[in-house]
């Protein structure tokens, strides 16, 4: 792969998916990179030809932070998960593709060493400076992948791994499975495996302890007990007839 690694420090995502492509030879699109990037399977930057505004921040807790002074950002930063999602990329996902973008705590990007949530404007109160954060990628910001993580996508994919989204059929045996493994970790198993009905907020609740609250993927109960349920009842499909008998 070391051919398609000489032309610059970044891509724009059609052209490296492009380049992957063909040395590959198995077709990947913008639309397999910003999955990939979604889902953190890669790592993907957000580049800024000119100076946007931004505040540094350090998470203290799930979406509270602890703000430090605005300051003007340039060049290449990476896209670091904050609340469990990069809305950068989904909302240049959603601008791409014409899809709805549910709001959350706003747009970051990383340096590597710290955080900034961009900003749109700025208003002078007092001695203080009171931000609007931004709710949309600043114009001629670009994504992109450097051209190390094209390398690593590269390999990743050569090891058999995929970037392709998941058929329905494989994402609901996928449901399933999580669905019974979650039924498993719960403490009442035996209740939901024997007669009542599986409670999606109980089990994810149970999930969560069992886990010490420390590898629940930056999800908030809601937000889990939510992804859980269709796997759940997918689950139920299959224990419910065992028990007739």
């Amino acid at each position: 792969m070391n051919d398609i690694l000489i032309t610059s420090e970044w891509h724009e995502l059609s052209k490296g998916a492009a380049m992957l492509s063909k040395t590959l030879k198995q077709e990947l699109t913008d639309q397999d990179f910003l999955r990939a990037g979604m889902e953190n399977i890669q790592k993907l930057s957000a580049r800024f030809p000119i100076p946007v505004k931004a505040e540094r921040i350090i998470e203290v807790d799930e979406g509270e932070f602890i703000r430090g002074r605005i300051q003007s950002l340039q060049g290449l930063y990476d896209l670091p998960f904050v609340n469990g999602r990069i809305e950068i990329l989904e909302h240049e996902y959603c601008k791409r593709f014409h899809s709805e973008i549910k709001s959350g705590s706003g747009l970051f990007v990383s340096d590597g060493e710290e955080v900034y949530q961009l900003v749109e404007s700025v208003r002078r109160r007092g001695s203080f400076d009171q931000p609007t954060y931004a709710t949309s990628i600043p114009d001629g910001c670009m994504i992109v992948i450097r051209d190390s993580e094209l390398h690593t996508l590269g390999q990743y994919i050569k090891c058999g791994n995929t970037i392709k989204p998941l058929g329905d059929s494989e994402r609901e045996r996928l449901e399933q499975t999580i669905g019974g493994l979650c039924v498993l970790l719960s403490k009442s198993k035996d209740k939901w495996l024997y007669g009542a009905k599986p409670n999606s907020s109980q089990i994810s609740t149970d999930v969560i302890v069992e886990l010490n609250n420390e590898t629940t993927f930056g999800m908030e109960h809601g937000t889990l007990s939510k992804r859980l349920s269709r796997g759940i009842a997918l689950f139920k499909d299959i224990i419910e007839p065992s028990k007739k008998k």
